[in-house]
């Protein structure tokens, strides 16, 4: 076994230890732990909830997912970061493990704790954050690659690409965009009333 394995087993270990002593307030659910090639999961579960504390293997950083029985998940990230106060954790050496857990079971104790009485209006809380969070940046993501094609078309001169693309996105336009459209649309309709002319 060469010395960074054995590191990291002496850190998956001495993280298992802490964590089984800083949450030992979750013994009377559950206890189990999976080791595989990502890191170490320990899982706290009972009827209506499982709480898994991850080490993972490369990035060393910890983090903890609930699942509701009714299939609900999120991150106590997630939790802490809809309160503007988001943390990670990230544990090298053996001197910021238990430093690491315990404020890991303290952010917990803050934001989760209802969790375990089966109060998860703050996963649903979070969950409808998270959710809105991807939604709007997969919009501005579409945006940019909209307005991106549209810097294209309109140097290309090709007016009709340009229209088609702004009413892919009409209801976000901005002024300016607004104003594109309108000139876009002008030159679109001389256009025609040249070649109709003629």
């Amino acid at each position: 076994m060469n010395y960074h394995t054995q590191k990291r087993n002496m850190l998956f270990s001495l993280f298992e230890k802490c964590v089984k002593k800083e949450f030992s307030f979750l013994d009377d659910m559950l206890y189990s732990i999976e080791k595989n090639a990502m890191g170490w999961t320990i899982t706290y579960s009972s009827e209506i909830v499982a709480i898994n504390i991850c080490y993972e293997r490369t990035s060393f950083e910890i983090y903890m997912t609930f699942l509701t029985a009714s299939g609900l998940k999120c991150t106590l990230d997630e939790l802490v970061d809809e309160n503007n106060k988001r943390k990670f954790f990230y544990i090298t050496n053996e001197n910021t493990i238990e430093e690491a857990v315990i404020e890991f079971k303290t952010l917990f104790l803050q934001y989760g704790k209802a969790i375990l009485i089966g109060d998860f209006k703050t996963i649903e809380n979070a969950v409808k954050i998270r959710d809105e969070l991807r939604k709007n940046y997969s919009k501005k993501q579409n945006l940019l690659a909209t307005e991106a094609e549209v810097a294209l078309a309109w140097k290309q001169r090709q007016y009709s690409m340009v229209i088609e693309l702004y009413k892919s996105i009409e209801e976000d336009l901005t002024p300016v965009q607004k104003k594109r459209l309108i000139i876009s649309q002008r030159l679109i309709e001389g256009t025609k009333d040249d070649s109709s002319s003629s």
